[in-house]
């Protein structure tokens, strides 16, 4: 009696959050999603490109108008995939105001007087502009 092998090969459609390559493949969808802007939105992509740090987007302006107008950028290039960025916090009060009249999902600044906040490994004092090292 001779057992019929049966081999099927088939193709992965699947991938699971929480496994080892997350962060390499969160990364992967993040760059192809913002691609698709290249030709509408060149600085706000590229930032996007080189300022995302695993699920962090971390990055600056010479002041608050041009930040507001890289926030809203990208804002609306990751919500198009439904990656909702949250969190917003800056050290210009301008800017904050800015984000809450447009309804940002953002930090308050007076939360972190006495308390820096942790971007990175790093604290930041976002109300003394100053970042430390732990």
């Amino acid at each position: 009696m001779t057992a019929k092998m049966v081999c099927r090969c088939t193709d992965l459609i699947e991938f699971f959050f929480g496994v080892n390559a997350s962060p390499f493949l969160l990364a992967a969808t993040i760059k192809t999603h913002i691609g698709k802007y290249m030709e509408k939105y060149p600085d706000t992509v590229r930032t996007l490109d080189h300022c995302f740090y695993v699920d962090d987007l971390v990055t600056g302006e010479d002041d608050a108008k041009s930040a507001f107008d890289l926030s809203s950028k990208a804002a609306k290039i990751m919500s198009e995939a439904g990656m909702n960025l949250r969190k917003w916090i800056s050290n210009d009060c301008e800017l904050m105001k800015q984000w809450q009249l447009e309804h940002f999902d953002h930090l308050n600044m007076n939360d972190f007087v006495n308390h820096p906040h942790r971007v990175l490994g790093l604290l930041w004092h976002p109300q003394k502009t100053i970042s430390v090292f732990v």
